[in-house]
């Protein structure tokens, strides 16, 4: 990583550079933020933001506000709305002790401050266990989940709602044959709850069929899928050989029957019908700093990654599948991939049909989640 810049040198109040920075917008600002820390990313140098409650009872006092954090700024950093009343300054190549030290020039008249920098200070919740409980209230601040990642559009939880209702009220039969199957051919709920990783790093509790026998050892899966990840291979899978799965299991995960109970995970607003799949916390733990990006969108129940090939696609293949998606998001795309679902299924089935290959060192379980 690039050595990063400990002080942050001001231009001083006599410069006239500060006069000639304009306050950008929410949106504006929000978008620059997402742009370096695209740029972040790649060059692995660090930036911070540091955030100013400001007095908006009067015009004078909040020009008085503004005009004292331009005055510490540099001709590089900018200044803009992350709130109705919070100002946020954005502080390139700058890190967590340089951020402090412009803060502490500009917050002797302002009501409060908070300093984020990134990458160090973006905690997810996955990863919160190791954190202070400092740099896990000023990763959780509303304005900065808001600055990195873009809001759910309306057309998008409309199309969740009426598609995930639509789909229970026609498949609610189905689902207690299947879960009467599943009791019957194996002791134990019919239905398996596992924490994933969801939008913005959060945990939610994620919903399937179960297709695993009880208290079965994951131990060997969470070995393989951290292998794979670490080694750039696919994410294949060889349920074939699985010992652990119940009689019919196979079936219901070849054809993703086993996944229809996420539409209450739907429903919820925990995940959407289209989007990034939902990983668990020690798959994410592998993660990059960049492959994180994947989590400003809502994880679906399908996306780009399942029509495209699914667990014959690399993790970085299938992250930068969920960042295209996330970028280009449409109603258009959205009704397209659903459309493409179902074709991809019965395609994924025929190859099964053809015949499971002899299972090698290589290629053992490779599900996207271990059921324990």
């Amino acid at each position: 990583m690039a050595k990063e810049r400990s002080r942050f040198t001001p231009i001083g109040e006599r410069s006239l550079f500060y006069r000639h920075f304009d306050i950008l917008g929410k949106a504006d600002f929000s978008s620059l933020i997402r742009r370096e820390r695209e740029r972040a990313d790649r060059s692995h140098e660090v930036f911070s933001l540091a955030l100013f409650d400001v007095d908006s009872s009067s015009d004078s006092q909040m020009r008085s506000q503004q005009a004292r954090i331009r005055k510490s700024m540099r001709s590089i950093d900018q200044v803009g709305w992350m709130g109705d009343k919070s100002l946020g300054v954005f502080l390139p190549a700058t890190s967590n002790e340089g951020a402090r030290i412009f803060a502490g020039r500009v917050a002797a008249s302002l009501a409060s401050h908070k300093i984020f920098t990134y990458p160090e200070n973006w905690i997810p919740e996955y990863m919160a266990k190791s954190r202070s409980p400092l740099e896990m209230s000023q990763a959780s601040d509303r304005a900065i989940d808001a600055a990195f990642s873009h809001r759910i559009p309306h057309w998008k939880r409309a199309l969740d709602i009426s598609g995930a209702l639509v789909m229970i009220i026609l498949l609610l039969p189905f689902f207690f044959l299947i879960a009467a199957f599943i009791k019957i051919v194996s002791p134990g709920p019919a239905l398996f709850r596992q924490p994933r990783v969801g939008r913005g790093g959060k945990l939610f509790t994620f919903i399937k069929f179960r297709t695993m026998k009880l208290s079965n050892d994951a131990s060997a899966h969470r070995a393989h899928i951290i292998n794979r990840i670490r080694a750039g291979e696919s994410l294949a899978k060889l349920d074939d050989f699985d010992p652990r799965i119940i009689p019919g299991g196979r079936f219901l995960r070849k054809s993703c029957i086993d996944e229809l109970p996420q539409l209450i995970n739907v429903l919820r607003g925990d995940m959407s019908l289209v989007g990034p799949r939902p990983c668990v916390d020690y798959e994410a733990q592998e993660y990059l700093i960049w492959h994180t990006r994947r989590f400003e969108a809502l994880p679906g129940m399908t996306g780009l990654w399942q029509i495209s090939g699914k667990n014959k696609l690399s993790l970085t293949e299938m992250i930068r599948l969920d960042i295209a998606y996330e970028s280009n998001m449409s109603l258009r795309n959205d009704i397209s991939i659903l459309l493409r679902t179902i074709p991809a299924i019965i395609s994924l089935l025929r190859q099964k049909n053809a015949g499971p290959k002899k299972p090698d060192a290589r290629n053992s379980l490779d599900r996207e989640v271990a059921e324990s």
